[in-house]
């Protein structure tokens, strides 16, 4: 949801999302994705809090990984702060407490942007679980079949794993596409 005065009024130049619909990125006057805390309000604290901010958030990417709260999930992919959580509840995106702020990383961040553009059309996030489960299946079978060489207990091999795991990732991405334009071609008769 968009920023509200303490009347509930939406304030000036920010734009609310109601639930399923999405909300198009906020930006700051500097051009990138709004500043937020962790509590979800903009940053309007003095010069040496927002520095203190800035290099809370920075140590907490570079500890974990993870870079984005659930309002800025939200700005930067173009959802609602609800669809975001939809996202988490089904399971789709996972975020982890990093110094009392839970934060998601950019792989959330690619999902979040994917579910906006199902969201255009219609499609929600208890929709997606199905792609999850997919997914879920595939990296089974991925594992199977590195295995062996993971055992092997060498940098060369987990090289060669981890160059064979985006091979196959690779090869099941374009089987699956494969697949859905040969379903597809039933209902437009193509």
């Amino acid at each position: 949801m968009g920023e509200s005065d303490r009347s509930g009024a939406p304030t000036a130049g920010t734009r609310q999302a109601t639930r399923g619909q999405v909300a198009p990125p906020a930006t700051d006057t500097r051009g990138g994705a709004d500043s937020k805390r962790a509590d979800g309000g903009a940053s309007h604290a003095g010069p040496s809090a927002a520095r203190k901010s800035r290099r809370t958030e920075e140590a907490v990417t570079r500890t974990s990984g993870a870079a984005f709260s659930a309002n800025e999930l939200a700005s930067a992919s173009g959802l609602s702060v609800e669809l975001v959580e939809d996202l988490e509840n089904f399971g789709l995106i996972s975020g982890r407490n990093v110094a009392g702020v839970h934060c998601f990383d950019e792989e959330a961040l690619g999902i979040a942007s994917l579910a906006a553009h199902f969201a255009r059309f219609g499609v929600e996030a208890r929709h997606l679980r199905i792609f999850k489960h997919a997914a879920e299946r595939q990296a089974g079978l991925y594992s199977q079949v590195v295995m062996p060489v993971l055992r092997q207990r060498n940098p060369e091999a987990r090289q060669r794993a981890s160059d064979d795991l985006a091979r196959l990732a690779e090869l099941g991405g374009e089987l699956q596409a494969s697949f859905v334009r040969s379903m597809l071609r039933n209902f437009t008769g193509g």
